[in-house]
């Protein structure tokens, strides 16, 4: 029997699984049928053994150190971004709900920053609380505002 890596079972698979183990097949003989491991069946068939499962999966995070935890989610993460990556070139759709969620998120960060008193741009320690940007985020500001004025000048005197 050929092992899959990663091989994702379709409803409608789950769907036939049922009828054939209501006719009274065996989690064996439908894992043959379908080319995957009998206990993978049960996994599908059985909530009661879904749930157990993800228990075990939190019970074993649990005991996972810092450091394990922080490699596994390094390896996850590189198949998540490059999912999202492909996903992002391809799908229009995909674009437009992406960016939004990330303006989001970026907006409920600022907010957060806000009512701690930390720059609103960068999130660093504000002296003056009346202030909304830092220090250094003030003298950017004030830089590019120069900058803007400069060339608008320019342009007015040719």
């Amino acid at each position: 029997m050929t092992r899959y890596r990663y091989r994702k079972i379709k409803p409608e698979d789950i769907v036939v699984m049922k009828e054939l183990r209501g006719r009274g097949l065996s989690y064996e003989k439908i894992g043959k049928e379908f080319n995957i491991q009998w206990s993978v069946v049960h996994y599908h068939l059985s909530p009661r053994e879904k749930m157990m499962c993800k228990k075990r999966a939190h019970k074993s995070l649990d005991k996972m150190t810092k450091k394990q935890k922080l490699e596994k989610s390094r390896r996850h993460y590189l198949y998540t971004k490059q999912y999202i990556v492909e996903r992002y070139q391809n799908d229009e759709e995909f674009r437009r709900y992406y960016c939004g969620l990330v303006k989001r998120s970026f907006e409920k960060r600022r907010r957060v920053w806000i009512e701690k008193g930390l720059c609103s741009k960068c999130g660093r320690r504000r002296k003056n609380k009346r202030w909304r940007y830092c220090e250094r985020c003030r003298e950017v500001c004030r830089e590019a505002s120069r900058k803007r004025y400069q060339a608008k000048k320019s342009k007015t005197r040719k």
